[in-house]
């Protein structure tokens, strides 16, 4: 779980690094034109961080593969059901689990 939030961190300290630089670089060139900044620079990083923000959920949708259900075979061999790791990491026969969830 550490990990996780160091890696949170990272991606705002990143992101607001990157924001920040492309509304000082908009704005400056602007000065240096003789123009008013405004919010050209504001709204110029706002649509960087959404297209950014897009091509990540496009490419989690293209590339994000779940890991297949491994089938648990009873005593004769055949397969009655398939296996899940619940969250603190053990495997759980998913089919008892919804039985006890349609059981409630």
């Amino acid at each position: 779980m550490l990990f996780h939030t160091q890696a949170l961190q990272l991606g705002i300290t990143l992101g607001l690094a990157i924001a920040a630089s492309i509304t000082q670089s908009i704005d400056q060139n602007r000065i240096n034109k003789g123009q008013e900044p405004g919010y050209h620079g504001i709204a110029d990083s706002f649509w960087f961080m959404v297209a950014f923000i897009v091509t990540l959920f496009i490419a989690v949708q293209v590339f994000y593969k779940p890991e297949p259900k491994t089938p648990v075979a009873d005593a004769e061999g055949g397969a009655v059901g398939s296996v899940g790791v619940v969250e603190d990491g053990s495997v759980e026969d998913v089919q008892e689990k919804e039985e006890k969830h349609e059981a409630r």
